[in-house]
């Protein structure tokens, strides 16, 4: 019997009924206690079937354009109540594909959570008054069906899981439903094709006298193909493949094919009918989210076009530190953050924070180093990429866990980029931009330095929504040449466009069109985050920018934020990590701060222990960095270099009096000496077209070993020696990458790493003064740790060596070498090291130099979430 107005059900008073159908009423209603208007719908029966599987599927989802859950009575769901009309056609085409957008987003969420619709049809789906599209009825079950006529599409009704029965809506149902087969997501696209083809025609797709005519029409009827529009076919044709095998497979794919426009929507007319129950558009219910420590759910109801926006942080799981450069990213759909983090056991890795779990986890296969470059992702979000051990690129799928090799790499890459055609792109802090198969190769060159413009590098690619154009990150030593321009998949390496789109010394990112939003370009100008409308036609920006974020942080080229295509921003604050370097004795106590906080990103301890060289990043300047020098008793700190550009690894000669470092003033990284008292000019030891840095000087003086990076053999490593002629030689060339070589104090032995036997070891070798080119690492080698490691160290008596392993762990092996080499076991010489810097060590090797991060910078260890940011926009 139908409730009358003053009705009561629990707290909830009914105003006036809705509308009526086979299963129940659906009912306007007052919530006393919180003093809004909500809809209710009330079973006939006690709890059916029906809605116990439609409360748990809409309970379980959270997503603007799907109806949200207040309660559940006896025999009655409460919900959010809005004033909409059913879907209605014929549409215009961009306000169709509006619409199909937003609802293969609300379908793509319940997919996501393993929630199939079984019952999507118009009616099932309401335009608010501002244009929003709200899907309805999750949870299709049991009901009774008697003989009804095709044309009144009725909800057919049985077990969800009995074999041979129909189930949906005829008219809109898949051909493996209308066989009464087993269904799957793949149903909830079928009948996604045939509500956008009734939108775009005006007429129901398929039709007949009778329910069985219905049904007909669905296994053999081809739709009228000339009926709609050229761009829309190839996604219908994909949606409407009567075999589900060839069946577009994710609805996902299909929201990115939606050649979106950006003009406003047109209002709906006034004679469509009204149907109104569901959920309040924007600001009524807004994004509910767990992260961390932080939990969020705001519901609030009020006449507005857009929601306000919505701020909250997430926090690191306990014992888990992001790596030295803190790079993150979100996932195109917005419902997953990959962050590169130091777990609990010591070594860094990927990591992946849900939207809608409380906790991150760790991708058990995706190790990386603690300089972990930034992430990029596949435009279906199922994959992650990354830099991995070895420097290759490699790609993990977020679900299992599995990573898999893709290529060796030139260098680490700098932010990427993979489009729908199945191409990766790639950037280089050392050169050009590379571009390689997403199913793996070899990488080539898609771009080159401009020498004749100064440029350093070319970073942080990110494609265009043509998939053939891109936008990265060009830059210089020339003031006025770097910032964001346009490249082109079909242009020669050397002939790329010198388009400059914004001036900025940090990557930009692009975020297509979506709904009524335009695209837009994100970038940094002086820690404050900016956004600017972006034409995608004419491949400019428009209008000005609005500052959405402030005190956004920065490492490098690198600006500490990343937006998914669906608008959510996330972003953290600080330039770099703020630390002090501080002596950590084996016993894991921490001595007094010896700095100013800081970004340090880099050490080395002078020999006589009282001094240090540290590599800082400039706060105010992303990209450029220099050497300090750290005196321990006088408390001070000197800058030792000037710029411009980027100056780190530094080495002390034996005597103290000099210090070897790399410096990029120009496209490569070459070597340079300086006095340690600052009393004259750099001098070039070693310049050349690849990147090189210094990694040790033997303790006579003669000779300075550095690592070089060739695309052929990655790192290698030379010896200069610093008499005579100075003709550098290869200590050691070979596929492998071998780097962070070390000379023994009475120099006849180098220890090194390398990935030769798929991750990297430490590894010993003998050296002679006057080996020549070709036989200078001709002798035996031995492998000195076990379990990974790098960052080999000598203790001055030649009697211990120590080694990183993980990101905070150092290990002690005693050797001897006299007459030849031996190794004892590793044990654990430092453990729980504090930040994410490579340590140095006194000269007796008692205690570690660390970066300490500062604690009252806690905040630049989480992240902070903005939703809704187009808010922003609209209030300037």
């Amino acid at each position: 019997m139908p409730l009358s107005a003053g009705s009561r059900l629990g707290p909830y008073e009914i105003v006036a009924l809705i509308g009526a159908g086979g299963m129940g009423e659906v009912y306007r209603a007052r919530d006393t206690r919180l003093g809004r208007d909500v809809a209710i719908k009330v079973s006939k029966e006690q709890f059916s079937e029906r809605f116990e599987r439609e409360a748990r599927a809409v309970a379980a989802l959270n997503h603007p354009n799907i109806c949200h859950l207040y309660d559940v009575g006896p025999n009655y769901l409460v919900m959010e109540l809005v004033e909409g009309e059913a879907l209605k056609g014929p549409l215009p085409l961009d306000v169709a594909l509006q619409y199909a957008g937003q609802i293969a987003d609300a379908l793509d969420a319940a997919h996501d959570k393993g929630i199939v619709h079984r019952d999507l049809k118009p009616g099932n789906i309401l335009i608010t008054r501002d244009g929003a599209v709200k899907v309805l009825d999750f949870g299709l079950a049991k009901t009774g069906a008697g003989p009804a006529q095709g044309s009144e599409s009725p909800t057919f009704t049985i077990g969800a899981t009995e074999a041979g029965m129909i189930l949906g809506t005829a008219a809109y149902m898949s051909p493996e439903q209308a066989r009464g087969k087993p269904v799957d997501k793949r149903a909830d696209i079928w009948a996604f094709g045939t509500v956008l083809y009734e939108m775009l025609t005006g007429e129901q797709l398929f039709r007949g006298e009778t329910v069985s005519d219905t049904l007909a029409a669905v296994l053999k009827e081809e739709p009228q193909w000339e009926r709609i529009p050229a761009r829309v076919q190839p996604l219908l044709r994909r949606c409407l493949e009567k075999d589900p095998k060839t069946r577009l497979r994710d609805i996902g794919d299909a929201a990115a094919l939606l050649d979106i426009p950006t003009p406003a929507p047109s209002q709906p007319s006034a004679k469509q009918a009204g149907v109104r129950y569901g959920i309040a558009l924007g600001a009524a219910a807004l994004f509910a989210i767990a992260f961390g420590l932080v939990s969020i759910a705001h519901f609030r109801e009020k006449a507005s076009a857009m929601p306000d926006p919505v701020r909250f942080q997430i926090a690191l799981p306990d014992k888990v530190n992001l790596t030295a450069t803190g790079s993150f990213s979100l996932s195109p759909d917005g419902k997953h953050l990959a962050f590169s983090a130091v777990g609990p056991d010591g070594h860094p890795g990927v990591w992946i924070h849900d939207l809608d779990s409380a906790a991150a986890r760790r991708l058990p296969d995706a190790d990386t180093g603690p300089l972990a470059p930034p992430f990029f992702w596949s435009p279906d979000s199922r994959y992650v990429v990354f830099s991995g051990a070895g420097v290759k690129l490699r790609r993990a799928d977020i679900a299992s866990g599995a990573a898999e090799s893709l290529c060796d790499l030139p260098s680490p890459p700098i932010g990427g980029s993979w489009n729908r055609d199945g191409v990766m792109i790639f950037g280089n802090n050392r050169g050009g931009l590379w571009k390689v198969p997403a199913t793996g190769g070899t990488p080539t060159p898609l771009t080159v330095l401009d020498r004749s413009r100064n440029e350093r590098s070319h970073e942080l690619p990110t494609f265009l929504p043509d998939g053939r154009h891109f936008l990265y990150l060009r830059s210089s030593g020339t003031s006025g040449n770097t910032g964001i321009y346009i490249g082109s998949l079909d242009a020669k390496p050397e002939q790329q466009s010198s388009k400059l789109i914004v001036t900025t010394n940090v990557g930009a990112a692009y975020v297509p069109a979506w709904g009524t939003r335009p695209a837009h370009l994100f970038f940094l100008r002086e820690g404050r985050l900016m956004a600017q409308p972006f034409d995608d036609r004419r491949m400019e920006v428009t209008g000005e920018p609005v500052p959405v974020a402030e005190r956004v942080g920065t490492i490098f080229n690198t600006g500490y934020f990343s937006v998914s295509a669906r608008g959510v921003l996330v972003f953290r604050t600080g330039s770099g990590d703020l630390s002090q370097l501080a002596w950590i004795d084996r016993q894991a106590a921490t001595g007094p701060a010896l700095t100013e906080p800081g970004s340090y990103i880099g050490l080395a301890v002078a020999p006589d222990g009282m001094r240090a060289a540290a590599v800082r990043s400039d706060l105010a300047n992303a990209g450029v960095q220099d050497l300090w020098l750290v005196d321990f008793t006088r408390r001070t700190n000197t800058r030792f270099t000037f710029g411009p550009g980027r100056s780190g690894d530094p080495r002390w000669s034996p005597d103290g009096k000099q210090i070897a470092f790399s410096a990029s003033h120009g496209a490569a990284g070459d070597l340079y000496v300086k006095l340690a008292d600052g009393s004259k000019e750099e001098q070039l030891l070693v310049k050349s077209a690849q990147d090189k840095l210094p990694t040790s000087w033997s303790r006579d003086g003669r000779f300075l070993l550095y690592s070089a990076f060739e695309p052929n053999t990655k790192s290698d490593i030379w010896v200069l020696p610093l008499d005579g002629n100075r003709k550098p030689f290869p200590f050691l060339r070979t596929p492998a990458i071998e780097r962070d070589a070390v000379f023994s104090p009475d120099g006849r032995w180098i220890a090194y790493s390398s990935d030769e036997t798929g991750r990297n070891e430490v590894f010993v070798r003998a050296f002679s003064p006057d080996a020549s080119e070709g036989a200078a690492a001709s002798g035996g080698k031995w492998m000195v740790s076990r379990d990974g490691g790098r960052y080999p160290w000598w203790r001055p008596d030649g009697k211990e060596l120590l080694y990183a392993r993980g990101g905070q762990m150092v290990m002690s092996v005693e050797v001897a070498s006299n007459p030849v080499f031996q190794a004892g076991e590793p044990t654990v010489a430092f453990k729980n090291l504090p930040g994410t810097v490579v340590p140095d060590y006194s000269p007796d090797g008692k205690r570690a130099l660390v970066a300490v991060p500062v604690q009252s910078d806690a905040k630049a260890q989480q992240f902070n979430v903005l939703l809704n940011w187009e808010s922003l926009l609209k209030k300037r």
